[in-house]
């Protein structure tokens, strides 16, 4: 990450001296940016704290949702709130069911034991997936009891008008088989309305099976920050940012050439949707850039749609 901002510092450096010399040219938003439910909305993390705890669910603190990630009451209350993209986390059983959830381990959010692919669906469904939740550091545990459970992923995308992002928490080319499987089974529309989330490899896999699959690697946003950078000045645009969604971290934003609305208008001129990436973080107003055309992931997706607009 510090090398990619490295590249992009060097390059705006070079854009800004080149734009001193030419007029850059003016683009219109098409549209306002969205909010994405990171995880499908959950309570604000404490990154410093996840690192001494190695457990999400012991590092969190209290936020507008109140909900634990990845929980069908969670989506259902993003839903309600006016969310349509939905991000989950999403992990295969022993017996090739899919289920939303993030850990690879279920000992620290529920109050199970083992792996998630070690196990079958009957053997987890049953577990209380708020259990291990607490916002005191172990002394209180709000969440215990209250009927969260893990969800079957066909029981979360279910909505036409929602787009969900789905992030496969594995490389295992048996899970991307089922995930297409899941996708096919899906009516057409709703199969538009999928967007995958993984790494190169399993992308490249996944589309050597069905290259029409929306998806998002690190590799190619990374490919498309750079190319931009090189030309983001003029009024060439790069073909690795056309037609695709593209995330950047706050700490990168101000490396690109019009940022924010000029970059997202152009973005949105070549079919391709601007996000800012904020995760399991306190929500700040100054990254809801929503009137801008960049649109925000954030699991705490109340704070935003109350002070932006859809």
């Amino acid at each position: 990450m510090k090398k990619l901002a490295n590249i992009l510092l060097i390059l705006a450096l070079v854009g800004t001296v080149i734009v001193g010399f030419f007029k850059s040219p003016e683009f219109q938003l098409r549209h306002q940016g969205d909010v994405v439910a990171y995880r499908g909305g959950g309570l604000v993390v404490d990154y410093l704290k996840l690192k001494q705890t190695g457990c999400m669910a012991q590092s969190i603190t209290a936020s507008e949702s109140g909900l634990i990630e990845n929980t069908l009451a969670a989506v259902e209350q993003q839903i309600k709130n006016g969310v349509r993209n939905i991000h989950l986390n999403v992990q295969l059983t022993r017996d090739n069911r899919l289920v939303a959830f993030h850990d690879n381990d279920l000992s620290c959010a529920t109050d199970g034991e083992g792996k998630v692919h070690q196990l079958t669906w009957e053997q987890i469904k049953d577990l209380d997936a708020g259990y291990g939740y607490t916002l005191d550091g172990g002394k209180t545990f709000p969440y215990r009891n209250q009927g969260l459970r893990i969800a079957l992923l066909e029981t979360l995308v279910t909505d036409p008008d929602v787009t969900y992002w789905l992030n496969l928490k594995t490389t295992a080319k048996r899970a991307s088989r089922i995930l297409l499987e899941f996708i096919d089974t899906l009516e057409p529309q709703m199969q538009q309305q999928i967007v995958h989330i993984g790494n190169a490899q399993v992308v490249d896999y996944i589309h050597s099976l069905n290259p029409q699959v929306n998806s998002i690697t690190q590799r190619d946003l990374k490919t498309c920050l750079i190319d931009y950078a090189l030309v983001g000045w003029s009024e060439s645009y790069p073909n690795s940012c056309k037609n695709r969604i593209i995330i950047v971290s706050p700490e990168f934003a101000e490396y690109l050439w019009g940022w924010p609305e000029q970059f997202a208008a152009r973005a949105q001129q070549h079919g391709s949707r601007v996000y800012l990436w904020t995760k399991h973080q306190s929500y700040q107003h100054s990254d809801n850039l929503l009137l801008h055309g960049i649109g925000l992931i954030s699991g705490n997706a109340p704070a935003a749609l109350s002070q932006g607009s859809l």
